[in-house]
């Protein structure tokens, strides 16, 4: 019988399962969050055609128990990351009663006791910094933010996930996002890492959400078809959106608070994260691992003409990000809301706001730049939290935090995860199968881009820049701020090289 690579099969499960349990959980939803009897069932076609058929398994109950004897975990954990990963007890409601149920299971079968510490966003790098300066292993894990704590990386405070054991054997399975591993990979150390044991990287996904009953009342074509086949494209896009704008109030002129948009957006996420969307980067790799800047490119001034074409001639209504992450009082949000809007750019946690919108409503990915583009790529803003290791972890303490972290990622992807996928987003937020669908779309794109979250000088936030400079003169950008862009870099590759 065919050997089956239980990993690969692993990965495809999952959105198999996850898919299957929207069809069902109206029935029972608490059985979104039992973990029992959760096993997966893997087949694997045979060369011959056949069915090759191996035991089920599940991914929480073949991981190996080891008994701490009562060990307390110290987590330090930026405060709005809370929900991801604490609450104190059960309510009644899917995703946190699976939260507090995950927490006190791997306490009860690793005989540990998880302390969750909270710090501020302005603080909590500051709190991990001081922490290892002293040498007093006040944590044992930080949950941080992931543009703060990459930042902080500089700060010779974090240990490399490719030192710690059970991690490191584990990281290439499903239930951690790869492209965080190799895309903010320095010299080959991984400094940071995410996955199902918190929600937010999927949360904090950039995405377009659009307003059927505006597309069904102008006759136009939903753009599922296009995002399935592979031509959705910027050109199609435009072509949806180019004659949508409308003054409402007969004043004479189209402004945000008062007319008819084809796309609303805060200059805090479309303009700002088109620019990797389709497929920018302002870093890449050399054969050693370590950043080259590379924004002066012709694919890049390629999409800062596309940016200009889009956001400065194309009539988009852009509201200001003021830095309240409560977007019920974001103007451009509201313009949706209220039906005054085909589409908008934001992030997936920003469906709570559309609720109890009376209009349906549909979520694709941002296009492609064109048909060139292999595939969709779905930024990870930078509020997406990451875990990251005290230096001062020694190879006892690595050791017990990789295991529990392993055990928590395991069973998160099995209960919390799809609490929070099926129940969070697809039953509450979104309105249809095929959403559904380019849900899964997203969370396979989900990418954390080096340039944009390290953000060399403002590097990462290139396009917005531009687009608030009325500017699509890439050239001209590079040639006055390379040579400082350059110097943040060699900084980041000295430090790393010191370490070896």
């Amino acid at each position: 019988m065919k050997k089956i690579n239980l990993k690969k099969l692993i990965a495809s499960v999952l959105i198999c399962l996850w898919l299957l349990v929207s069809l069902y959980s109206c029935a029972d939803n608490n059985n979104i969050n039992s973990n029992n009897n959760n096993t997966q069932n893997i087949a694997d076609a045979s060369e011959d055609g056949g069915t090759a058929e191996v035991e089920n398994v599940n991914i929480y109950d073949q991981f190996p128990k080891t008994d701490f004897g009562g060990r307390e975990m110290k987590i330090l954990i930026m405060e709005s990351a809370e929900e991801e990963h604490y609450v104190e007890g059960e309510i009644g409601e899917v995703f946190n009663d699976a939260v507090y149920r995950r927490n006190k299971k791997i306490e009860e079968d690793y005989n540990i006791k998880l302390k969750f510490v909270p710090s501020s966003w302005a603080d909590h790098t500051k709190d991990m910094q001081k922490s290892v300066m002293a040498n007093d292993k006040a944590y044992d894990l930080g949950v941080m933010q992931s543009a703060a704590g990459l930042n902080s990386v500089v700060n010779n405070i974090y240990r490399d996930w490719n030192t710690v054991p059970v991690t490191k054997e584990n990281l290439d399975n499903p239930w951690w996002n790869q492209s965080i591993l190799t895309d903010l990979s320095i010299a080959n150390k991984v400094f940071g890492i995410a996955g199902d044991i918190g929600y937010s990287y999927f949360a904090e996904i950039q995405s377009l959400v659009f307003n059927k009953k505006l597309f069904r009342d102008a006759g136009m074509e939903i753009p599922y078809a296009m995002v399935k086949d592979g031509t959705w494209t910027y050109d199609a896009f435009e072509s949806l959106t180019k004659n949508c704008n409308r003054d409402l109030n007969g004043d004479g002129k189209i402004e945000v608070q008062d007319d008819l948009f084809g796309l609303v957006t805060m200059t805090h996420n479309a303009p700002t994260v088109y620019f990797t969307n389709f497929g920018g980067k302002a870093i890449e790799k050399d054969a050693n691992d370590y950043p080259v800047l590379v924004l002066g490119s012709e694919l890049n001034s390629k999409i800062i003409d596309t940016g200009y074409r889009w956001f400065i001639e194309g009539g988009v209504g852009l509201t200001e990000y003021t830095g309240n992450d409560d977007y019920t009082q974001d103007l451009s949000h509201m313009v949706f809301y209220s039906d005054r809007a085909y589409f908008i750019g934001t992030n997936l946690r920003s469906l709570m706001v559309f609720r109890n919108m009376e209009s349906e409503y549909g979520v694709v990915p941002y296009p492609k730049l064109d048909t060139a583009q292999n595939d969709y790529i779905s930024t990870v803003d930078g509020a997406a939290t990451v875990l990251m290791l005290p230096k001062t972890a020694d190879d006892d303490d690595a050791h017990f935090v990789g295991t529990i972290v392993e055990a928590l990622a395991r069973e998160s992807s099995l209960s919390v995860i799809p609490a929070y996928y099926e129940t969070t987003l697809q039953l509450k937020f979104t309105r249809d199968d095929e959403t559904i669908e380019m849900l899964d779309l997203l969370r396979r794109t989900a990418n954390f881009d080096f340039g944009y979250l390290y953000n060399f000088e403002g590097t990462g936030r290139i396009s917005k820049t531009l687009v608030e400079q009325k500017s699509a003169n890439l050239a001209s950008y590079v040639e006055k701020n390379e040579a400082k862009i350059q110097r943040a870099i060699d900084k980041l590759i000295q430090f790393c090289e010191e370490l070896d």
